[in-house]
């Protein structure tokens, strides 16, 4: 019986074994595509031959509160490796990095600031509210870039920075505001 027992711990330790090595290969590979990836933005950011300053959301992983499925899922080894591989390999080339809250990045409209989650449909935005059209990734990109210049929401975000809740609760607000401003201006 003791050699049963010892043969099926040692079978068991064989098959971690071969799981190891097949995440070690994973890994290896996602960082090879992850470097490539990174080395090929900082050769077209040098090709512009300006400064530039690169702008990605905040997604702090300590933040995220979805469940334990959702944030295992939020917290995937090469989403945190290429943020930090980005922002060192940006930083030693000479680049400005900045960071920004993402609540609502990729649901807002940059036209009309119109809020609303069916705004976005897999790869395609179109707002619900004046119908501006275009990628959805170009988008959230847009306004990434808009919300490093937004004063009032760095303020809300500083102010409420210890409630997420809070915090994405007066930015829809502010939303708001704005998307009335807005179709008061249009019509």
């Amino acid at each position: 019986y003791l050699r049963y027992q010892i043969s099926e711990i040692a079978r068991k330790l064989q098959g971690r074994k071969r799981l190891q090595k097949s995440l070690n290969k994973y890994n290896s590979k996602a960082m090879e595509v992850t470097s490539k990836a990174i080395d090929e933005f900082i050769l077209y950011l040098k090709s512009l031959k300006s400064k530039v300053l690169v702008v990605l959301e905040n997604l702090d992983i300590n933040n995220f509160n979805n469940g334990k499925l959702a944030n295992q899922m939020s917290s995937m080894w090469s989403r945190a490796q290429i943020v930090e591989k980005l922002t060192t390999t940006l930083k030693r080339e000479g680049f400005s990095v900045a960071f920004v809250d993402p609540a609502f990045t990729s649901q807002v409209c940059p036209i009309c600031y119109n809020v609303n989650d069916k705004n976005r449909d897999g790869e395609q935005f179109k707002c619900t509210c004046c119908g501006h059209q275009d990628d959805a990734d170009n988008n959230a990109g847009v306004n990434i870039t808009s919300r490093y210049k937004d004063t009032e929401i760095s303020k809300i975000v500083e102010k409420y920075d210890w409630n997420n809740y809070l915090k994405h609760e007066e930015i829809k607000k502010l939303y708001k505001k704005r998307n009335e401003d807005y179709l008061k201006k249009v019509k």
